[in-house]
């Protein structure tokens, strides 16, 4: 059986395709936070350009902080993320405000036991050189998925944020939304994997400002398959008689921006669902809150991570496990 159940193709709202025009200096904190990277610093450099912030920087800042104190008191985790990112990048003299959100958790969910389960995975088809650097799924702007919610009509309001080299070493910022209508009803479970799409052929820069060579693509698909995994020391136990464990061999774990990186170690539950040849299929957030650029260079860097597949008597087969990532702060 396929393991696509339905599939939808929607327009995706390109809110921004901006590219990094000429060599304008950026502010010293940007500056100094990214010495090598030149594709985090293009990144934070497009991004610093855009978010909009008139006036004395004092009074900008203010209404910054101002606009995340109002997404908190409103309970509003898309919105909280979206505020932290912009004062983090815009005012490094109000980080530890940004910082202090990071914790924000879903509101309290009283629908844990009536309601239905929502379940969101990020996947890509793309070329080597496109660098996720935001990747964010809310149900209705109010919960983070993976969670327990309402029967009745919802939206999965998704956006990701694709930094592109074209071929005159010019990077570009692709910033994709959507929104999914989805229908919960008591006891449903239903699960959905985000993809970004590249066209074909492949073309590495927009041409306009409402170009993108990316789609977002909504895939309805069954349960992911589920391995048993095995904490340290567990002893004799082990895994199924003719199941082999699929053993990562090989990720780059990203160097995460100085203005939303805590002091403090931070952790992010993850299922990572790996296909038969040894490829990461997708990834999804299951537990901890991540802010939605935490969570994408996460994506990023575990899309592009090797292993080997899971085997049953021998043969290769499509698995997930979750995987707690542990991050020991700033070096």
């Amino acid at each position: 059986m396929s393991l696509l159940r339905s599939v939808w193709i929607l327009p995706a709202l390109v809110t921004l395709s901006c590219r990094l025009a000429g060599p304008q200096p950026l502010p010293a904190h940007v500056e100094a936070a990214r010495p090598t990277d030149t594709f985090d610093k293009a990144y934070t450099a497009i991004r610093y350009r855009q978010i909009e912030c008139t006036g004395a920087p004092q009074s900008c800042c203010a209404r910054l902080q101002e606009q995340l104190d109002s997404a908190l008191r409103a309970a509003r985790p898309a919105d909280v993320a979206r505020a932290a990112d912009q004062l983090a990048i815009r005012c490094p003299d109000r980080r530890e405000v940004a910082l202090a959100s990071l914790s924000y958790r879903n509101p309290e969910n009283k629908d844990f036991e009536k309601g239905g389960f929502l379940a969101v995975a990020f996947r890509a088809n793309r070329v080597t050189t496109d660098r996720i650097y935001w990747a964010s799924a809310f149900i209705d702007d109010n919960l983070y998925p993976n969670t327990h919610v309402a029967p009745g009509a919802h939206q999965i309001h998704a956006e990701v944020h694709v930094l592109t080299t074209g071929q005159d070493g010019k990077e570009a910022l692709h910033r994709l939304t959507m929104k999914h209508d989805v229908t919960v009803t008591q006891g449903s479970r239903q699960f959905f994997e985000i993809e970004l799409r590249r066209h074909e052929p492949a073309t590495n820069v927009a041409t306009t400002a409402a170009e993108t060579p990316f789609d977002l693509v909504v895939l309805e698909v069954p349960a992911p398959p589920i391995g048993k995994i095995l904490p340290v020391g567990s002893g004799p136990s082990g895994p199924p008689a003719g199941h082999t464990l699929a053993r990562r061999k090989s990720l780059q774990v990203p160097r995460f921006p100085a203005e939303l990186n805590r002091s403090e170690p931070w952790a992010a539950m993850l299922s990572i669902c790996v296909d038969e040849a040894g490829r990461v299929a997708s990834v999804a957030n299951l537990v901890f809150p991540v802010h939605p650029r935490l969570f994408g260079m996460l994506v990023d860097s575990f899309l592009r991570a090797e292993y080997e597949p899971y085997q049953i008597d021998g043969k290769p087969t499509r698995n997930c496990h979750p995987f707690r990532f542990q991050y020991g702060g700033p070096s």
